[in-house]
């Protein structure tokens, strides 16, 4: 089956299982990218808000129908919770990245999230609140890396620092799309 095929019924569930997030997906454009090392993405290239997956990404990193439901929905909140509008508002963009995605990913089950994705328990030492807006999430991470005193939520903050994200969180042009 086509990426795009497939990405389309994996929206459809969205839409019937979660309508209120589904409602956001009616008029998002999708578009397959073809770089080898393309994730998943929402931006707003040209002025419209569009959803990029890179075909190697779906097949290979999002290899269950759970996993790609939770990918969708992850894109979703984001666009939800209006962070693909706030990104440059922030300092540290990585950061950024990482206080968005715990504010979305608690909204995930467990077997929507692939491994190793960064939970609120992904930072023990901080007794993070559940539900919190990004800006909460990004002064508890900054609060860590200006803190004197190391810890081993400092450790796991450094590494995932120095990872890439594992959905596409670049600043997306408002050019037109190729």
């Amino acid at each position: 089956m086509a990426l795009l095929d497939e990405v389309a019924k994996t929206t459809i569930k969205l839409m019937v299982r979660e309508p209120f997030y589904g409602h956001f997906l009616v008029h998002i454009l999708k578009r397959e990218d073809l770089a080898k090392e393309a994730t998943i993405g929402i931006g707003c290239p040209g002025g419209s808000i569009q959803l990029t997956v890179g075909e190697a990404y779906w097949r290979e990193m999002l290899s269950s129908e759970a996993l790609r439901y939770g990918a969708i929905k992850h894109q979703v909140l984001h666009l939800v919770f209006k962070h693909v509008l706030q990104a440059h508002n922030y300092g540290n963009a990585r950061l950024f990245d990482i206080a968005a995605d715990l504010a979305v990913n608690q909204y995930l089950s467990h077997d929507q999230c692939f491994k190793g994705a960064v939970t609120l328990t992904s930072f023990p030492g901080l007794s993070l609140e559940p539900h919190m807006d990004v800006g909460y999430y990004y002064r508890a991470l900054a609060a860590i890396l200006t803190s004197s005193a190391p810890s081993p939520d400092l450790l796991v903050l450094e590494a995932m620092l120095g990872q890439s994200s594992p959905d596409d969180h670049r600043p997306q042009s408002l050019e037109a799309p190729p």
